[in-house]
């Protein structure tokens, strides 16, 4: 995967696999004390599970974490809601193609 992430969306269609959003998470030590940071992206991958490879894919206008993605009869996703970068919880819906 190019791009580790958490929080995403996985959706199948067409035989390959839509990862949209998630988010970057780097924790980091400190005596004993972990600082983790959580940053949301706009990025996606689609995997191909028969030959086992990623490819980077158009990224969404919203970067987003905890969002839903639905896959639509016309092949399209419907990705919805999420929390943004600032932690706010989105009210806003985007269509994947």
């Amino acid at each position: 995967m190019p791009t580790s992430r958490a929080f995403h969306t996985a959706t199948r269609g067409d035989g390959e696999v839509l990862l949209a959003g998630g988010a970057n998470v780097h924790s980091v030590p400190r005596l004993s004390t972990v600082y983790t940071s959580v940053t949301p992206l706009a990025s996606a991958e689609l995997f191909n599970p028969t030959t086992v490879t990623f490819t980077n894919t158009g990224n969404m206008t919203t970067a987003r974490s905890w969002h839903t993605a639905t896959l639509l009869g016309n092949g399209k996703v419907l990705v919805v809601g999420g929390v943004d970068a600032s932690g706010n919880v989105l009210s806003t819906a985007e269509l994947y193609q």
